[in-house]
């Protein structure tokens, strides 16, 4: 629809504004759950998650207004849409968990990461993570990234990267991390495994 969204994350009360990519023109503001700290679109919604709320908001993308809130079972701070599903990455449980878009529901029990995750993306079937850049958690020693199924919510392979992983972009069968000490991109492809 042309519209970029984007949330204060400090800023009270907290909102969530829709802003015209032509123009750089604000469309909508609109009160959110107060710390969004990521959002995602898809299924014809935009997915944002409050940490200290610990929901999911599905927002109306025509209005910008909250539709449905998702309680979640502890704070998140990472969300990707992809594969058909909503991803969340629960923080301090150290698991992700999958919604589906069309009744708003978590499906399956939660996907152990082993660690803290944030930066998530879907492409091609498979959900890829890497631990998290930030938070008391974080650990800088952690050079890993997980393919997970996206229709078994099953970790499928862990690759190991030189650096220390700091985003991610999946596209195809594939997921292109870059990295700090040392600066790099890695791409990694599926495993094929089902």
């Amino acid at each position: 629809q042309g519209v970029l969204w984007a949330a204060n994350l400090l800023e009270r009360p907290t909102f969530v504004y829709g802003i015209d990519a032509r123009t750089a023109t604000l469309r909508s503001k609109q009160r959110g759950d107060s710390e969004i700290v990521a959002m995602a679109a898809g299924a014809g919604a935009v997915w944002a998650v409050s940490h200290d709320r610990a929901t999911l908001l599905r927002i109306d993308p025509s209005s910008g207004r909250v539709a449905h809130r998702i309680p979640l079972a502890s704070d998140p701070h990472g969300v990707a849409f992809g594969s058909g599903f909503v991803w969340i990455a629960l923080y301090h449980q150290s698991t992700i968990i999958r919604v589906d878009p069309h009744t708003n529901r978590i499906l399956g029990p939660p996907i152990a990461a082993g660690f803290p995750t944030e930066p998530l993306a879907s492409a091609g079937g498979h959900l890829w993570a890497i631990p998290s850049t930030g938070g008391y958690l974080a650990d800088p020693q952690l050079h890993t990234v997980l393919e997970i199924d996206a229709r078994s919510g099953r970790i499928v392979s862990s690759y190991r990267t030189r650096g220390r992983p700091q985003d991610l972009v999946a596209a195809g069968n594939s997921v292109w991390v870059a990295t700090t000490e040392p600066n790099e991109l890695v791409r990694f492809s599926s495993s094929g495994t089902p």
